[in-house]
């Protein structure tokens, strides 16, 4: 049960000396904890003994002063909002619109790439522009044949055929049979024809056959060895003849020639024929010496060292100079 409401101010009672002596025991009633003075808040300050105090709310006592227009500081407590759940659906939806943009520009883009391109019709051609006609290549005109030109055999073979004569295409044509072993190569280095042979198999006859054009004054020049050589000049102008290599068995069938024409041995032979056309002036120079030399059936055995042999001019004929060792010379007329 709650104490009954004091008044602010009670109203002036005389007291007997007793009682005065007994109001000045505390009263207990100030300590219940529903009195008047403790129902309001806290203080959240204190009042020095004999000022005034200051509420921050309504009390359940009287005014003192009624009518007072005296401020008061009321604190409203509002709970907190709750926005975390409405944030995240916000933030949800903002995604989910950010990725139909996305999808949408690359369906759209894709379908800008892969549209079939729209083709139009050209423009006619200005009556004035005729098409232009483009005609059959004309074929390449044949190689120039040369005045003269050098034939020139690089490797040594076993057998080397050269004949000079009339040529079907070209003025110059190296060949070989098969079976032979060897592969010739010719290459035309200025105006001299280089032949190159290559061997393809173990066996065969090593055989190299060239023709050479008679529209060509030739110089014949054998720098790779043979076993066997055979040179049938007899239908071209022939203006010299190198024979370095060497050989084992040569034949040279010379023309009929205006000047002297000069004959070098190099790399020396073991059986050497040469025939002219008509027996010619015959001038041989045996710098190693010869076994046997027969000019025109004249036989010499045992050339020395450095001989010389026959009689000649350097006009015309045949000057020959062995600059190695010869088993055999022997010079004929056809």
């Amino acid at each position: 049960m709650d104490s009954p409401a004091v008044p602010a101010t009670p109203p002036d009672v005389p007291r007997s000396p007793e009682k005065e002596q007994i109001s000045d025991l505390p009263d207990i009633s100030e300590y219940w904890p529903d009195a008047p003075h403790r129902v309001g808040p806290l203080a959240d300050h204190y009042e020095l003994p004999g000022s005034e105090p200051t509420r921050t709310g309504r009390g359940l006592i009287p005014d003192a002063y009624p009518g007072s227009t005296r401020p008061t500081l009321e604190l409203h407590l509002n709970s907190r909002p709750r926005h975390g759940l409405r944030r995240t659906t916000l933030v949800f939806a903002a995604l989910l619109l950010l990725t139909a943009v996305a999808g949408w520009a690359v369906l759209r883009g894709g379908e800008e790439e892969t549209r079939l391109p729209s083709f139009q019709p050209p423009a006619a051609l200005a009556p004035g522009n005729a098409p232009v006609e483009i005609g059959e290549p004309e074929p390449s005109a044949a190689p120039a044949v040369p005045d003269s030109a050098t034939f020139e055999l690089v490797d040594g073979t076993t057998e080397v055929n050269v004949t000079v004569g009339t040529v079907p295409s070209g003025w110059y044509r190296v060949t070989s049979p098969g079976g032979s072993g060897v592969t010739p190569r010719a290459e035309l280095d200025g105006d001299t024809v280089k032949v190159f042979v290559e061997p393809t198999g173990p066996e065969g006859s090593a055989r190299v056959d060239v023709l050479l054009s008679e529209d060509v004054a030739w110089s014949i020049r054998m720098r790779g060895g043979a076993r066997v050589a055979n040179f049938d000049l007899t239908r071209g102008a022939i203006d010299r003849v190198d024979l370095i290599g060497g050989a084992a068995r040569l034949t040279l069938a010379l023309p009929r020639t205006d000047a002297a024409l000069p004959i070098l041995m190099g790399g020396g032979v073991n059986t050497w024929k040469i025939s002219t056309d008509g027996e010619v002036p015959v001038k041989a120079v045996f710098r190693r010496g010869a076994g046997t030399v027969t000019l025109y059936g004249d036989k010499d055995k045992g050339v020395p060292t450095g001989a010389t042999l026959g009689s000649g001019s350097d006009s015309s004929g045949v000057a020959v100079t062995a600059e190695s060792g010869v088993g055999t010379l022997t010079v004929t007329a056809r």
